[in-house]
């Protein structure tokens, strides 16, 4: 477990390309895997990249649907 490195609300906004208020949104509503440490949101970088990867996936499964 000392490798786990959480990323703040700002930073996951950064790799995400959206804004601070939309990731916590996401959070707050369990779209994204994250906790509240205090009054700050905290997010595993594990999980995040799972959830982009998984994100993409899905996309690409939708896309080949619709190809047939």
């Amino acid at each position: 477990m000392r490798d786990l490195q959480l990323l703040t609300s700002a930073e996951v906004a950064q790799i995400m390309r959206l804004s601070p208020d939309t990731v916590r949104q996401l959070a707050t509503a369990g779209t994204l895997p994250g906790r509240k440490v205090g009054r700050a949101w905290r997010f595993p970088r594990r999980a995040i990249e799972q959830y982009l990867f998984d994100l993409r996936s899905d996309v690409h499964d939708a896309d080949m649907l619709n190809q047939e």
